[in-house]
């Protein structure tokens, strides 16, 4: 008024809450495909290490052969080699999967952030569809992140099933008594 004296407030809020909530899930899973990324370069590197190993073994095979006892140890370090294989195969094909959902929820967030600008923007009807489709959309969001989870889940227990076996080659390696160096013919 003319006083000076506050009359009324007018004000507006918008809960953001939900928006937060999806945003720190973001962040999140930036933050789970930047770790999944490191321990990749880590495993291939460690991968380099284990091919000689494994080169190795396969030019013992032939010329340790029982009853030598390091032709079990060999045959261990070869078997190991195979399951390894089976393992990293089995991961990239699950990480393969995880990016193909991050895609998605990635496409699904954008979709996502539209849609509420453009229910903010509505009124009645209009904004009771979007909410619909918002509600929908978030739905599949939320379910996606959760097969993630379980893939993500899985890879960390194949890596760690992975890096028992890598353990088990490494010891082999290390424990094999009288073992003849490769370039030492046989006779």
């Amino acid at each position: 008024d003319n006083k000076g004296r506050i009359l009324w407030i007018d004000s507006v809020f918008e809960d953001v809450s939900e928006r937060r909530k999806l945003e720190e899930q973001l962040a999140q899973a930036q933050k789970m495909e930047a770790i999944g990324t490191l321990a990749g370069g880590v495993a291939h590197d460690f991968n380099n290490i284990l091919t000689a190993i494994i080169g190795y073994g396969n030019l013992l095979k032939p010329r340790i052969k029982p009853p030598n006892p390091a032709s079990g140890y060999v045959d261990d370090i070869l078997a190991a080699d195979a399951r390894r294989r089976e393992i990293i195969a089995e991961v990239e094909e699950l990480r393969r999967q995880r990016n193909d959902s991050s895609k998605q929820i990635g496409q699904w967030m954008g979709s996502l952030k539209k849609l509420e600008a453009d229910r903010a923007r509505a009124e009645g009807a209009t904004a009771e569809a979007l909410t619909t489709q918002l509600n929908s959309l978030q739905f599949n969001v939320d379910t996606a992140k959760d097969e993630t989870r379980q893939l993500g889940e899985r890879i960390a227990a194949l890596e760690e099933e992975l890096r028992t076996v890598e353990a088990t080659l490494a010891e082999r390696m290390l424990w094999v008594p009288n073992l003849p160096h490769p370039s030492v013919p046989d006779g």
